[in-house]
């Protein structure tokens, strides 16, 4: 065996260990787009790296080195290293699964190996592979070790090595912002990107009936930018002055509004479409990504949002008006006549707050009531 890593950037460079046979002269590349079922070849010298390029984004290849003496005749097959690229604009949640097709109808258990990047999962059922990425793993190479443990046939335990690479990585996103019916509000806008950007143009639906008199500010380096309201949707425009650009992750703008008063409470959905950023040198982002956005809009009734923190743990999100007298009332079980009970007195300082809830019966049910 030839214990072999793969490493990428545009294509993939393969490393792999000197064979101890002094009659070797070269080694054969075999790879594919199939596990252990090699499409295409390519001959090295006396060496122990290659480069192989033209490989298409999104592909997942499979990699094995043979060594071979003047003869022609090879050794065995290295362990098999596989590689696949991506686009980190599109990978907030990238999923990647690893299963060799020769191992489809057996019983097996995933697992990470050692030094696994930050924000790396794997599901040790499915093998599939997630990874929560951001514009810092941008323009980089990074080989995952999965070790694969057949117990189908105990003796057969695999380690596999997935290098994967993201190229530029461009997100813009809004948040989700409460305001009370009547007040005003301000939706952030942020963007982060491992490349500079010096314009932008995108579209956000706009409920125009409910969210009022939008309005655009800025902060540097933009150095302007337009918003023209269609009241079902706004066209915002945002550039930077010659020389500068837009990197990493901030704020660079924020929309402001007024809640129509009078209306009923909502979860208003404020998407981002038809986006479009140029680079320094008038290029295009390719796969510039966005997360859309929300207004709570808070009226006479409160509104409930369940969640669940970093810890697994349920929360309960309260939008009330400040300064009315609630109680939070919870059941286990719906059906008629429901018996609510008094979980809390609840008089909210704020518009939004977040509780911990007691996570232990699998079924609650809550309600908010004004007294």
């Amino acid at each position: 065996m030839l214990p072999m890593l793969a490493s990428a950037s545009v294509s993939t460079t393969l490393k792999w260990n000197p064979s101890t046979d002094p009659s070797v002269t070269g080694y054969n590349i075999y790879y594919g787009t199939e596990s252990h079922n090699y499409s295409s070849i390519v001959t090295v010298e006396n060496t122990t790296s290659a480069t192989i390029g033209n490989l298409p984004e999104g592909t997942m290849y499979y990699f094995a080195v043979k060594a071979r003496d003047d003869a022609g005749d090879e050794s065995d097959f290295s362990n098999e290293a596989i590689f696949t690229s991506c686009n980190a604009s599109t990978a907030s949640s990238f999923q990647l699964n690893i299963l060799p097709p020769s191992l489809v109808n057996d019983r097996i258990i995933f697992s990470l190996g050692a030094r696994a990047p930050a924000g790396i999962t794997i599901n040790p059922a499915s093998g599939v592979i997630t990874w929560d990425s951001n514009f810092t793993d941008a323009n980089m190479a990074t080989n995952i070790s999965v070790i694969v443990i057949n117990l189908t046939h105990p003796n057969v335990r695999e380690e596999i090595t997935v290098a994967v690479t993201f190229s530029n990585y461009f997100n813009l996103a809004l948040p989700s912002v409460p305001v009370q019916t009547g007040l005003s509000a301000s939706l952030p806008i942020t963007l982060a990107t491992s490349e500079g950007a010096t314009n932008l143009a995108f579209t956000v639906n706009w409920a125009g009936d409910q969210l009022l008199n939008p309005t655009l500010a800025f902060n540097a380096p933009v150095a302007g930018g337009n918003l023209i309201n269609q009241e079902t949707n706004l066209l915002v425009q945002i550039w930077t002055a010659n020389g500068d650009a837009l990197t990493g992750s901030n704020q660079i703008a924020q929309i402001n509004f007024q809640a129509a008063t009078n209306q009923p409470s909502a979860f208003i959905s404020v998407p981002i479409s038809t986006l479009v950023a140029t680079k320094a040198d008038g290029s295009f982002f390719a796969d510039a990504n966005s997360e859309p956005g929300e207004v709570v809009v808070v009226g006479v009734n409160p509104l409930l949002r369940p969640g669940i923190d970093a810890n697994q743990n349920r929360t309960l999100t309260l939008y009330a008006n400040p300064g009315t007298d609630y109680q939070l009332q919870q059941s286990t079980d719906l059906s008629s006549p429901t018996n609510w009970q008094a979980l809390c007195e609840y008089q909210p300082t704020s518009v939004q707050q977040t509780n911990s809830l007691d996570s232990v019966n699998p079924v609650i049910f809550y309600r908010l009531m004004q007294e």
